[in-house]
């Protein structure tokens, strides 16, 4: 912990950038596979999301939904109709290879 850090009261911490890093690196970092990703309307065209995280995908230039996470959300969604294919490196909506 920094200087500064030291002497504060918890409630009136300053800005400390050591104290952010080492809260970031105690946290746990979990890979989230997704099992719950949902399909649906993105504005003006369609695109998938997590509940469980901060993941979202949609088929808006310059970002693309693979066909592996569509037919994902797909398996966790009624009215949406998922891909012959789950290719992870094609767009499900536009059909763009992606990079």
């Amino acid at each position: 912990m920094c200087e500064p850090c030291k002497d504060a009261p918890d409630d009136e911490l300053p800005e400390c950038p050591e104290r952010e890093q080492s809260r970031e690196s105690a946290m746990p970092k979990v890979e989230c596979n997704h099992p719950r990703m949902k399909a649906g309307v993105f504005d003006q065209t369609l695109g998938v999301w997590c509940p469980d995280c901060s993941f979202s995908a949609a088929c808006w230039d310059p970002e693309h939904v693979s066909e592996q996470h569509w037919n994902q959300a797909c398996a966790n969604e009624d009215g949406f109709v998922p891909c012959s294919e789950s290719r992870p490196d094609v767009c499900a909506i536009c059909d763009e290879v992606l990079s």
